[in-house]
């Protein structure tokens, strides 16, 4: 039936979630007319999905259908999910379309082969449309029910029309580990999975065919870089689970370096195509190769989403400064690229975009790509952006061109030649291209010209300027690595304070994204013995330069939260901690500044004993979900015999208030035996072997059998889903399925959500850390 519906050359059918609830699920459900009759009717649960192509009116890589759907129960509103040889299963949570008052409702599935609890699930996806608001009441003939007409949007997201695997097969594949289940297939592995890494999206390729739904639950993370924080997109391409470049404590800290939002799902399907010009700013969704980048030899381009609200607040901002930027001799090109719009995968994975807004300096038709990490109002950007216009490093042939171009109050590097020529001339113009990002460089013959350092040099010298410690720095290696090297260091104070100067906020995010140890001091600034806490911890930090580890001092009046992140309370400061690792730290309260020195000589012995933040012991735990310390955490789940599930949890964590009733479900079943334990553990307020349990977002869950094996829980959640998981995971010689109710091992119960109702809360996206 592909054959019957012809559209006019060059046209395809592609509507939007709104155009198909409003021009084709409306009119249907009214019995009016529909102006092409693309979609055609099939009750779809009579069928397997790769059968679907061969009856749908029209389609070559995603098929259209009206279908009815059976109730469960005839007089209940709960749909039979049974289809074919399998089942269609819920997946994420449901979508509303259409705003500000849902007009329909989106609900995602997969094809499951086979029985319930049993089945192997395909590649085959179904998106089904239903009208929003519908009084299903009994009395009301005339309202539709659950069983009336739906629309579903079916796709297989390998591009395959193949039949798959036969359950063995594809069972046998599934069952390597549970590892898999946190990878991304790649076509081009023969089915193999893929690991995606943190800091940049998943490539995906051209014959992968996702679909995604954005979400406004996903909360704003800041950080260090434009390309925000990075992020692995979950095995169902659903989720994303945020994983931030430093360690822990850097989470609570209360600074805007970059203000940008994370990616709440992979929104990168295709490549670009130019959409019209709407102002001063040219916006584009890019389609064809090469891309309108190919054409400039310089262009300002920024990646945003319109649910960002960090590129809302930028929007007006970006338009001023591109419109004067036009103006300018010759003119400036700044553009839009709405990375949630299909079609911009590629070239959003090609220049790494993990966050929005990320904006990013392009030249040689987009050969040389550089980081924008200056301001985000629109004198700022237009003063930053005509500085990248110019040479990476600048001639200064005066004392009046230094006084120009040499701020005391920043960081400026400078090379110094007997001409500009020869391979160290060579090199540091590469450096200063690399890195003119980050820093200002500048190229002179003669050093008095300079404002501080030697009047005169031997040889060509790197000499770096900056306002604080010994204010100077010479260095003669100008291999491309050392060179890179020698900046990045010496342009980190010696010791890094934290208070409410905005203008030491840049080397904060340096010293939380180094590798070093991290030695902090905190106390409150206006005690009267603050000067001296401070001179006696940077002779320490003097002593330790370049030794691996960092020093910093914070004013506890701009650090809120870091009392509460090491558990301690206002009468416990000033104090000392070394953070060797997010699981090894020593930490001294109640400092008194003739400890400090004797304190950091334990630690260099090693004779301190490590900090474990930990909540008390509960006096009373006779809860269905067992409570959990960081000090019961080897007894109750490590050491403990029984099969544990343990979930992480924040008590803000909106999902995880979702999930608290289910868990209670799943404890009260497993309450006579006396090999399953259920329990949480607040991971904001007890340290946890981070290597043990990798907790990227909340909730997560971890299972624990009785011997010792520790798997991670990625299934959806609810009550069906986890016991089975727990089923297949308690060790063999104890597990026993006698006590899990009938009920749950039927087709239908297998489903995920009830339709009446649209979830206040996406459960899908994980509440970031």
């Amino acid at each position: 039936m592909t054959s019957e519906v012809q559209l006019p050359p060059g046209f395809r059918f592609h509507p939007t979630d709104e155009e198909l609830v409003i021009h084709y699920l409306c009119r249907k459900c009214a019995k009016q007319p529909i102006a092409v009759p693309i979609i055609a009717e099939v009750d779809l649960y009579k069928f397997d999905p790769w059968q679907l192509p061969e009856i749908a009116q029209y389609g070559e890589k995603e098929w259209y259908f009206f279908t009815p759907r059976d109730r469960k129960y005839p007089n209940g509103s709960r749909p039979n999910r049974a289809a074919g040889t399998g089942y269609w299963k819920a997946t994420g949570a449901d979508k509303p379309i259409g705003k500000p008052v849902p007009l329909g409702i989106k609900k995602a599935l997969v094809f499951y082969a086979g029985k319930a609890l049993k089945g192997v699930k395909t590649n085959w996806i179904m998106h089904e449309y239903r009208l929003a608001n519908v009084d299903r009441s009994a009395g009301k003939r005339a309202n539709l029910r659950l069983d009336d007409w739906v629309l579903c949007r079916i796709y297989n997201k390998k591009f395959s029309l193949d039949k798959e695997h036969t359950i063995d097969q594809k069972a046998q594949k599934c069952s390597n580990s549970a590892d898999q289940r946190r990878a991304i297939f790649n076509p081009q592995q023969n089915g193999s999975p893929r690991t995606v890494q943190p800091s940049v999206p998943p490539r995906l390729n051209g014959n992968d065919l996702l679909h995604f739904d954005t979400s406004d639950s996903v909360p704003m993370c800041h950080t260090v870089s434009s390309a925000g924080s990075g992020h692995a997109i979950s095995p169902e391409l659903t989720e994303v689970q945020s994983e931030p470049k430093w360690n822990e404590f850097e989470k609570v800290l209360d600074f805007e370096l970059n203000y940008t939002d994370t990616i709440p799902n992979d929104p990168f399907v295709s490549q670009f195509r130019r959409r019209k010009r709407e102002s001063t700013c040219w916006r584009w969704i890019i389609r064809t190769s090469p891309t309108p980048l190919a054409k400039h030899d310089f262009i300002v381009v920024e990646f945003y989403a319109p649910w960002c609200g960090h590129c809302q607040k930028l929007a007006p901002e970006y338009e001023k400064a591109a419109s004067i930027l036009s103006k300018h001799d010759p003119p400036i090109t700044l553009a839009k690229v709405d990375a949630s719009e299909e079609g911009n995968k590629d070239l959003a994975f090609e220049f790494e975009v993990a966050g929005f807004p990320t904006i990013k300096i392009l030249r040689n038709g987009g050969k040389s790509s550089q980081e924008y990490k200056g301001p985000r109002e629109a004198d700022g950007i237009v003063d930053y952006i005509k500085k990248q216009l110019g040479p990476a490093s600048v001639e200064i042939a005066s004392i009046e061109e230094a006084k120009d171009h040499i701020d005391e109050k920043k960081i400026f590097v400078v090379g110094v030649f007997p001409e500009f020529s020869g391979k160290e001339f060579e090199n540091f113009t590469k450096l200063a291209e690399k890195l003119r990002s980050d820093y200002e460089f500048g190229h002179t013959l003669d050093a008095k010209l300079l404002p501080r350092g030697k009047s005169s040099v031997e040889r060509p010298t790197i000499r770096l300027l900056k306002p604080f410690d010994e204010l100077v720095v010479d260095f003669q290696d100008f291999r491309p690595e050392a060179g890179e090297k020698f900046i990045e260091e010496e342009s980190m104070p010696s010791l890094v304070i934290y208070d409410n100067d905005t203008s030491n906020h840049p080397f904060l995010s340096k010293y939380f994204n180094s590798v070093n140890v991290k030695a902090m001091l905190f106390m409150n600034f206006s005690e009267d013995d603050h000067s001296a806490f401070k001179s006696k911890f940077y002779d320490i930090a003097l002593l330790f330069k370049g030794k691996g580890i960092s020093f910093l001092m914070g004013d506890l009046e701009a650090t809120e939260g870091v009392l509460q992140y090491f558990g301690l309370k206002e009468g416990q400061s000033p104090f000392i901690v070394v953070e060797k690792s997010s699981d090894l730290k020593f930490l001294k309260t109640n400092l008194e500044l003739d400890q400090i020195v004797p304190w950091f000589k334990e630690y260099m012995d090693d004779k301190l004993k490590p900090f474990k933040k930990s909540e008390p012991i509960p006096e009373v735990n006779n809860e269905p979900v067992k409570v959990v310390v960081a000090d019961t955490l080897s007894d109750m789940v490590l050491n403990s015999e029984k099969n544990v599930l343990l979930e992480f949890y924040a008590p803000w964590c909106g999902h995880c208030k979702n999930l608290a009733p289910i868990l209670d479900e799943v404890a009260v079943l497993y309450e006579n035996d006396p090999t399953v334990l259920i329990a949480k553990i607040d991971a904001t307020a007890n340290d946890f072997p981070s290597e043990t349990f990798k907790v990227m977002g909340f909730p997560t869950m971890y299972f624990k059998s009785s011997r010792g094996k520790i798997v991670e829980y990625q299934g959806d959640r609810t009550k069906e889903d986890i016991v089975e998981f727990i089923q297949k995971n308690k060790d063999a010689d104890i597990a026993d399925t006698a006590d899990i109710p009938q009920e749950q091992h039927s087709v239908e119960d297998a489903d995920i959500a009830d339709t009446n109702d649209i979830p206040q809360e996406q459960h899908s996206v994980k509440d970031e850390l």
